[in-house]
């Protein structure tokens, strides 16, 4: 698959995760307290009950779907790359679907702010399926650690990002 294409496809879906976050989840994320401080608060108010009004949305769509679109990403970016534990290679691939299992499960027990939802267990795996099995990176095997390339620093912005989602 050729890049722009690869890198257009992780940023539409990025944009979505964004769109959801921004018009349809709390105002007490940070990605929603930095649009805040850059609109006025009414301006804001006033876009988000626009754009509710026009595309009203289910709720699984609302709450579970931005983080299977962040697993599907960050499986993408991660696809090919690894780090070195002594002498064993891990593949990052796993990193993104791991996190969200993580995430859901501290949330069951109540660590984190948020529901567990099995059925965001459930498309965050068919996200990470989908990314593993039918797309192909763009870039051949890259170590983390090793060497420093845009899918590094993709990849670990892309763990940045879920610091925006972060309910304040």
């Amino acid at each position: 698959m050729k890049k722009y294409i690869y890198y257009s496809i992780i940023g539409l879906c990025l944009l979505g995760a964004l769109f959801l976050y921004t018009f349809y989840r709390t105002t007490d994320t940070v990605v929603n307290r930095v649009f805040i401080s850059v609109f006025s608060r009414d301006s804001f108010y006033q876009l988000r009950n626009v754009v509710r009004t026009i595309i009203p949305l289910p709720d699984w769509i609302i709450y579970s779907i931005p983080e299977a679109l962040w697993v599907f990403c960050t499986a993408l970016v991660s696809k090919n790359m690894y780090f070195s534990m002594g002498r064993y290679s891990v593949n990052c691939i796993y990193i993104p679907i791991v996190f969200a299992y993580l995430w859901e499960f501290f949330q069951l027990i109540g660590i984190t702010k948020g529901y567990c939802d099995f059925w965001d267990l459930f498309l965050c795996t068919l996200a990470f399926l989908l990314a593993k099995k039918f797309f192909k990176p763009p870039h051949g095997v890259v170590y983390v650690f090793k060497t420093f390339t845009f899918q590094v620093f993709l990849f670990f912005v892309m763990f940045a990002i879920v610091y925006l989602s972060h309910v304040v």
